[in-house]
């Protein structure tokens, strides 16, 4: 199952909480799941 607002949800949480604590912002996500190079094998540079 891919989530397609996932990268719109996280751009949100990120503004959102430099917004209000005027401080920098670093996210993280830790993706897990069955097929752990699924995720590699379609981004690698």
């Amino acid at each position: 199952m891919t989530d397609s607002k996932f990268p719109e949800r996280m751009y949100i949480y990120n503004y959102r909480l430099f917004d209000r604590h005027k401080k920098r912002v670093i996210s993280l996500a830790v993706l897990a799941d069955n097929h752990i190079f699924v995720f590699y094998e379609i981004h690698r540079v």
